[in-house]
């Protein structure tokens, strides 16, 4: 019995979305509950306007993270999975909200798409591209990787 390329990717696909999902609701159950912080109910949801699908990305703390007896931060961003179809224009709204003076944040995607945007604290800028390229693609924060990471899904 032969199994067709695209049956097994789209299983890959929803195994892999299914297993991205479980983790970033964790993170993003702890991240509502930072007092005095953006919470996931107040950031807007994505948006499809003009052909362009429009995300609005924050930095954020899980507090029960105390970085000093872990070696590691508790930094997240606001939305660790992203949803996108293979052509479509898409705009990352890109905000650090760290209170911490001088903590830097990247938003950052590798090959094919070779995004890099290092922002200061309380700064925010504006990422554009187009989603041609089928496939799982992390996204991650280049000073804290181990924490600060997502999921770009670009379905066919």
């Amino acid at each position: 019995m032969r199994i067709a390329a695209t049956e097994i990717t789209f299983c890959i696909l929803i195994f892999s979305t299914a297993l991205i999902s479980v983790e970033s609701l964790e993170r993003v159950m702890a991240v509502d509950k930072v007092p005095g912080r953006i919470t996931t109910q107040e950031i807007p949801m994505p948006v499809f306007s003009n052909g362009t699908m429009i995300f609005n990305i924050f930095t954020t703390q899980i507090p029960e993270v105390n970085e000093g007896t872990l070696g590691t931060s508790g930094d997240v961003y606001s939305l660790p999975v992203m949803i996108v179809k293979s052509g479509d224009n898409v705009t990352i709204n890109f905000y650090n909200d760290d209170r911490d003076a001088g903590d830097r944040h990247t938003f950052t995607i590798n090959d094919p798409f070779n995004i890099n945007k290092d922002l200061a604290t309380g700064s925010s800028a504006g990422i554009n591209f187009k989603a041609d390229h089928q496939g799982l693609f992390m996204y991650y924060c280049t000073y804290h990787p181990k924490t600060m990471y997502g999921t770009m899904l670009v379905l066919p």
